[in-house]
C-alpha cells in the first residue's frame, strides 16, 4: 500500500479510534461499574467465539501455507498481502480478522439498525412454531450423516443460488459490489462482505431450517466448517476444476473465478456453490475462454475502497427508504433503478 493511500485512509482510522476511546474513557470514569460488566461480557463472549472459530481458523491457516505448494509464488495470499501489499488484498486479510474474530456480527448488528439481530431471531421463532413442518435430517451412523450432510447442502445451496442472483439485482447489488471490487482474488476475498447485507443473508441462514431440522450440532457445525472451506478456495487462484465433480456438485476455483470476471462475456454466470442450480437455471458458463482480470469497471472501489464500502451502503438504504411506505401498505414498491444506472455502480458482475 503507498504512501497516498495511507494518507486518505488515516483521518478515517484517526477518527473511529478517538470517538471509540472517549466512548470507552466516560464509561470508566462515571460508569465503573458498567465498564467492568462490559468487559466481563466482552471476554467471556470472545472466549468462546474464538473457540467455535479455533477450527475455522486452523484451516484457513492450513490453506494459505499449502497455497505455494499449488501456485507461483506471486500468485499466493502471502506474497499479495505481506509481500506486494495491494491493497485490495489487504482490504481481504482485514474483513477476514472481523469474521475470525467474531466482531463482523456486532457490526452487521450496527449497520443494518439491529434488523440483522430481529430477523435472526424471528426466524428461531418461527422455526418453533413450524416443527410439525419440519423434516429431522438423519444423523446416525456414517451413512445416515452422510445423507443428513447431502441433503442439507442441496437445500441449502438452492436457497444461496437465488439468494446471490438477488444481490446482483437492483438495490442489493448496492452491498454486494464491495465483495466484486477486489482485482485479485485469494484464500481471504471469501471473507470480504459487506456486514450491512446481513439482514438480507439471514434469508440464506435461516430459511432452510424453516424446512429441515438438524438434530445434531455436530452435523451443523461441520457443514459451516465445510462451506467456509469451499467458499476459500473457490475465491483462490488455485487452477482447480475438481473434474466432473466441479461442474454438477461442488464449484470449484475454476468456476468461480469466471462469476469474478471483469470481461461481458462472464458477466452474471456460475453463481452457486453447486453448479446443477446454475446449469437448471441458465447461468452455467460453458466457454472455453479465462478471465483477463477480475473486479468492476468502478475504479473508486479500487482506489478508496473502504470509501465507498460506506457510501455503496449509505445508497442502498437511500434506495430502499422510499419504498418502505409502499411495502407496508402493501402497494406495488417503487422499482429501483437498475445497477448500472445508480451513481457509482456498474452493471452486476
Amino acid at each position: 500500500m503507498n504512501r497516498a493511500r495511507l494518507v486518505r485512509l488515516w483521518p478515517y482510522a484517526a477518527a473511529a479510534i478517538g470517538i471509540f476511546a472517549v466512548a470507552l474513557a466516560l464509561i470508566i470514569v462515571f460508569a465503573p461499574q458498567t465498564a467492568s460488566a462490559l468487559w466481563t461480557f466482552v471476554e467471556t463472549k470472545g472466549r468462546r467465539v474464538l473457540e467455535a472459530h479455533a477450527l475455522m481458523i486452523t484451516f484457513t491457516v492450513a490453506l494459505v501455507a499449502i497455497e505455494p505448494v499449488f501456485l507461483t509464488w506471486k500468485k499466493t495470499t502471502v506474497f499479495g498481502v505481506f509481500v506486494r501489499r495491494n491493497l485490495t488484498a489487504i482490504v481481504d486479510l482485514g474483513f477476514a480478522i472481523l469474521y475470525l474474530s467474531g466482531f463482523k456480527r456486532l457490526l452487521e448488528y450496527v449497520m443494518t439498525f439491529g434488523l440483522a439481530y430481529g430477523a435472526l431471531k424471528l426466524g428461531d421463532r418461527l422455526e418453533t412454531h413450524l416443527g410439525w413442518l419440519r423434516w429431522e435430517l438423519p444423523s446416525e451412523g456414517i451413512v445416515g450423516a452422510a445423507t443428513g450432510f447431502a441433503a442439507f447442502f442441496m437445500v441449502t445451496s438452492f436457497v444461496g443460488y437465488w439468494h446471490h442472483r438477488m444481490m446482483h439485482w437492483g438495490w442489493f447489488w448496492q452491498l454486494h459490489r464491495f465483495h466484486h471490487s477486489a482485482t485479485e482474488l485469494n484464500i481471504l476475498t471469501g471473507f470480504r462482505e459487506n456486514p450491512a447485507a446481513a439482514v438480507v443473508n439471514v434469508i440464506l441462514t435461516v430459511s432452510p431450517l424453516f424446512f429441515l431440522k438438524v438434530p445434531d450440532a455436530g452435523l451443523f457445525a461441520s457443514f459451516v466448517l465445510v462451506n467456509q472451506i469451499i467458499a476459500s478456495l473457490q475465491h483462490s487462484e488455485l487452477p482447480w476444476s475438481y473434474g466432473w465433480v466441479g461442474r454438477w456438485v461442488v464449484a470449484s476455483p475454476q468456476m468461480h473465478q469466471v462469476h469474478h470476471s471483469i470481461d461481458e462475456e462472464h458477466q452474471d454466470r456460475n453463481f452457486s456453490v453447486c453448479p446443477l442450480w446454475d446449469r437448471m437455471f441458465g447461468t452455467w458458463y460453458a466457454g472455453p475462454n479465462r478471465p483477463s482480470a477480475y473486479g468492476i469497471a468502478d475504479l473508486a472501489h479500487v482506489e478508496r475502497p473502504l470509501n465507498q464500502w460506506v457510501i455503496n451502503v449509505r445508497y442502498f438504504y437511500r434506495d430502499v427508504a422510499p419504498s418502505l411506505p409502499n411495502l407496508v401498505r402493501g402497494a406495488q414498491p417503487r422499482s429501483p433503478a437498475p445497477a448500472d444506472a445508480v451513481s457509482s455502480s456498474v452493471p452486476a458482475e
